[in-house]
């Protein structure tokens, strides 16, 4: 079975939208929203100590699941060499 902390990167990667603490606390049954963040911010942790390319941003009262803005120039050159 996975981990609490697999399901909330699943959620984050598969969500479209800001997903908010007490939806993932809903999806998780949890105690409270104050779990979902904790959850949240491990998963931040993880993403901050292991140098990914991803990393977890708050924004508009949920999280996201982003790139990091040092890789924006390859994402730009991914962009343009769709549009040729």
């Amino acid at each position: 079975m996975p981990s609490p902390l697999d399901v909330v990167e699943a959620l984050l990667f598969a969500s479209d939208a800001p997903l908010e603490p007490a939806r993932i606390r809903e999806v998780l049954d949890l105690g409270g929203v104050g779990e979902a963040r904790a959850l949240v911010e491990e998963l931040r942790a993880r993403y901050e100590e292991g140098n990914h390319a991803l990393t977890i941003t708050e924004v508009g009262g949920g999280y996201r699941m982003v790139t990091r803005p040092e890789l924006a120039p390859w994402l730009v050159r991914l962009a343009r060499a769709r549009t040729r």
